[in-house]
């Protein structure tokens, strides 16, 4: 994957694309995609935690807990139902754009839609099963109390509806990504960053209003469903729109085996980050309580502002880290990576100290209930910091061909964490939870800082960048 890309010599395409990205055009063009996705994420940023203030109060800690657990999950099996294949349509369509290559376009639209169609529709049946064997076999409300046996029904009744959202939203990604290949970056984004959570947060405000008449984790989770299936709608029709006529005039070409082969490391990559994100979730709904869910939940949305500044500067970061590296301008690199660094650094800190100094202010937000979680959040939120003190690494190191090490650190990072998590949440439950996040977050970054600096010569922290360039030169 480091020497060639779909037969094309992976030198000559950095090269290729150092020349292109000199282009007037295309500079103007990455501006606005660059700024556009800040603007995208910064709204699904804001409603989604107008959504998580509503649903914390709506539902309760309990079947709260029991939402985000089923949103966990299915935030984990989208990357199988999926399989990398959103990720290659980015790479691959625009390539075949540039080429007029129509049938092969055709082809790998209509190749990763079908096997995005069969994976998902399959996790849904083995899901179901799943779900049906557990509640079989451990689901006897003779062996609990009245409330116990409720959530436990609740949760398998969620998890069995949440299922249904995997073939819309495998859809709907597969459809984004295709937009982005075929360079709409920003308008392919919309439907799922702006107008599925807009229209869930709408149809959970309605049930606030109405007087929790909506007031269960399965309720919210049909909106949900919902609210992805309009969203799908909307982004068939742009897709349809954006697609060049010749497009629809050829015969596909297929390229399968090729394609199967080529998104297989996007899909292991995108495991690894998501699976970190969702594993805290995952064991504390399993290890502890459902209520443990609910308020771990609050803390990571309110732990979305630290590390906003880096996703942004990161995303805006990634194309200028290929050109200069292409074209060897490695000083120009470090001063943009320093810069970017103390600007998420910068906005970082006060966010992380006002929720160390009063967390139990911004907690209070969603409930009195969820204040009993103002040690996790101040311990998340430290691990957070250490996060954008090390800067945008992670674009860095795959920017410059360094995948597979940036893959395989991640992938010790998620063992650690799985393996802190399993000791500490028994012990501590949420606040385990928090050390074990911001344990495994600071060890996998600190890690990167140092291969970026080794492999690279690259100083990713705030400090020392200039001296460490102008001395190794």
């Amino acid at each position: 994957m480091g020497d060639s890309l779909n037969g094309r010599p992976y030198r000559s395409l950095r090269a290729g694309a150092a020349q292109v990205l000199t282009g007037r055009t295309t500079k103007a063009r990455l501006i606005r995609g660059t700024g556009g996705t800040f603007v995208l994420r910064l709204t699904n940023m804001a409603l989604k935690f107008a959504t998580s203030l509503i649903l914390a109060r709506l539902l309760g800690a309990g079947h709260y807990g029991v939402f985000n657990f089923a949103q966990a999950w299915i935030l984990l099996l989208i990357i199988p139902a999926t399989a990398g294949f959103d990720r290659l349509l980015i790479r691959d369509l625009s390539a075949y754009l540039t080429e007029e290559a129509w049938p092969a376009m055709r082809g790998l639209l209509r190749f990763a839609t079908r096997w995005a169609l069969i994976l998902s529709a399959g996790l849904v049946v083995l899901g179901l099963a799943a779900a049906w064997l557990t509640y079989a076999l451990t689901g006897r409300p003779a062996l609990l109390n009245a409330e116990q046996a409720g959530l436990s029904r609740a949760a398998l009744i969620t998890l069995a509806v949440a299922l249904l959202v995997l073939p819309p939203r495998a859809l709907t990604l597969i459809q984004q990504s295709a937009m982005q290949g075929l360079r709409h970056v920003v308008l392919g984004q919309v439907p799922d960053q702006v107008l599925q959570p807009a229209l869930f947060l709408a149809a959970v405000s309605i049930a606030y209003l109405a007087g929790r008449a909506v007031a269960s984790a399965q309720a919210a989770m049909a909106l949900f469903v919902a609210a992805t299936l309009l969203a799908l709608a909307f982004s068939a029709w742009r897709l349809r729109r954006a697609l060049p006529p010749a497009v629809r005039a050829v015969a596909p070409v297929s390229e399968g085996r090729a394609w199967l082969i080529s998104a297989i490391p996007f899909a292991l990559t995108q495991g690894l980050i998501v699976l970190n994100v969702q594993v805290d979730s995952l064991m504390l709904g399993t290890l502890d309580s459902a209520e443990a869910v609910a308020y771990y939940t609050v803390t990571q949305r309110l732990t979305m502002l630290i590390t906003l500044p880096l996703i942004s500067v990161g995303v805006a970061l990634a194309p200028h880290i290929a050109s200069l590296h292409a074209a060897g301008q490695r000083h120009e690199l470090q001063r943009a990576v320093t810069g970017s660094t103390r600007l998420a650094l910068g906005a970082a800190l006060p966010v992380t100290l006002l929720y160390v100094a009063a967390g139990t202010f911004f907690l209070g937000l969603f409930g009195a209930e969820y204040r009993v979680a103002r040690t996790a959040l101040a311990i998340f939120s430290l691990g957070q910091l250490v996060n954008a003190a090390t800067g945008p690494v992670g674009p860095l190191l795959l920017m410059t061909g360094h995948e597979r090490v940036a893959t395989l650190t991640t992938g010790l990072g998620v063992a650690l964490h799985i393996a802190l998590n399993a000791l500490l949440i028994p012990l501590w439950s949420i606040e385990g939870a928090a050390v074990a996040g911001g344990i495994s977050i600071a060890a996998v970054n600190l890690t990167l800082a140092a291969l970026a600096w080794r492999r690279l010569r690259i100083n990713t922290l705030p400090v020392g960048g200039g001296r460490a360039v102008v001395g190794d030169q």
